[in-house]
């Protein structure tokens, strides 16, 4: 039986998947900037240091956990009332922070806002693989990709801006998803695995490929626990060195996020012309030069260079086209779970990885010497095959 073709989806709601999407880089992205003073106000709490950079990657590790579970959820509920209770909690909870003044309090209302995010980002990624198929599939995550990396450059900057008031005040962006609700509510449609001729047509046994899915989600994970020491670490590293404000700092942050509209558009045209493996290979070596430029740099110019390199190597559209093409619809919602779940969990166990390396050296050769790691970890996967 031959697939029916996929009928056209309206320009609103094409929007709505591409606003929404840019909610998951605000989890993190908002309050990086803030993370100097949050360390100096909770300065005398044991492990400070530690727990501080928790604050921000906390939520990844509850996305990590909860995922499986929200693309199982997704499968069998529709896509939309997901995204709906993913996006109410992400509010509730993380505009908490802009009260709380306990930081264990903190770390449970980031811990909850990884569980709205699981279901934000595992409901979303599903709808486009579900509405769009074949060369519009591609466009549409790499164009999730742009918007990711606009909305997570504004977020950083505005963080910034915000944290220079006081450490509080990046959370009350938390409340933007407010005004999103209407348009999501109103035009997207609650898609469930077999509800269109097409995904009919496409029926498979419920099984997941893991023979064929597994290079996907190693890519993930190791691309993510690299790349998340731009946030974690890089901030630290500008202020110990170079006496950046956090305004600056997340000025340069946020330059990933400028890089990473560059390698959506890329993505639009390499993605058809070239293999998802060799793709990512390639992007790892771009996380590998710009980790070696900023351990080496003397000065900002070195930073930014290898700030915007990493940004141009998270390819995160390239894993999800590279997913969906292999994942059969039935259960396309536990396969995007269980990659939400390796990337978060690289992005939650980077600064328990990185920060030992910058405790028993330098955070300067903690850069260079993850970065060689990067490269060695990248060339394996031009061996990998696509299908």
């Amino acid at each position: 039986m031959s697939a029916a073709p996929t009928p056209p989806v309206s320009r609103l709601t094409s929007l709505a998947l591409l606003l929404t999407a840019t909610l998951t880089i605000m989890a993190g992205a908002t309050i990086a900037p803030s993370l100097p003073e949050m360390g100096a106000h909770f300065r005398n709490v044991p492990q400070a240091e530690l727990l501080v950079r928790l604050v921000l990657t906390l939520p990844a590790l509850m996305i990590a956990l909860a995922s499986p579970l929200m693309g199982s959820l997704s499968d069998r509920w529709g896509r939309k009332p997901l995204l709906v209770l993913g996006m109410a909690l992400y509010v509730l909870a993380g505009a908490a922070g802009a009260v709380i003044e306990n930081i264990w309090l903190l770390l449970l209302s980031r811990a909850l806002l990884g569980v709205g995010v699981a279901g934000i980002l595992t409901a979303n990624t599903a709808l486009m693989a579900d509405l769009f198929d074949g060369p519009a599939r591609g466009r549409i995550l790499g164009m999730q990709g742009v918007f990711t990396n606009v909305g997570g450059a504004l977020f950083l900057v505005a963080g910034g801006l915000l944290a220079q008031q006081n450490w509080h005040a990046p959370f009350l962006i938390y409340l933007l998803p407010l005004l999103l609700l209407p348009l999501v509510w109103t035009q997207i449609p609650n898609v469930r695995p077999q509800a269109t001729p097409r995904l009919q047509a496409e029926a498979t046994p419920a099984a997941l490929p893991w023979g064929k899915l597994w290079p996907i989600y190693a890519a993930g994970f190791l691309t993510f626990l690299l790349f998340y020491q731009v946030p974690t670490q890089v901030p630290f590293y500008l202020t110990g060195r170079f006496g950046a404000s956090s305004s600056v700092s997340g000025g340069i942050v946020a330059l990933t996020n400028v890089a990473g509209v560059v390698a959506g558009l890329l993505f639009v045209r390499l993605g058809q012309r070239f293999a998802a493996p060799q793709l990512s290979a390639s992007a790892m070596l771009a996380i590998g030069a710009g980790l070696v430029l900023i351990g080496l740099a003397g000065g900002y110019a070195g930073v930014v260079a290898g700030v915007f390199l990493l940004g141009l190597g998270l390819n995160y559209p390239n894993f999800t086209a590279w997913l969906t093409r292999l994942a059969p619809p039935a259960v396309r919602g536990r396969a995007i779970g269980m990659l939400s779940s390796s990337v978060f969990l690289g992005q939650f166990l980077s600064p328990l990885a990185s920060q030992p390396i910058a405790a028993a050296t330098s955070p300067s050769a903690m850069f260079w010497l993850t970065g060689i790691v990067a490269v060695l970890v990248g060339l394996p996967f031009f061996r990998v095959s696509a299908d």
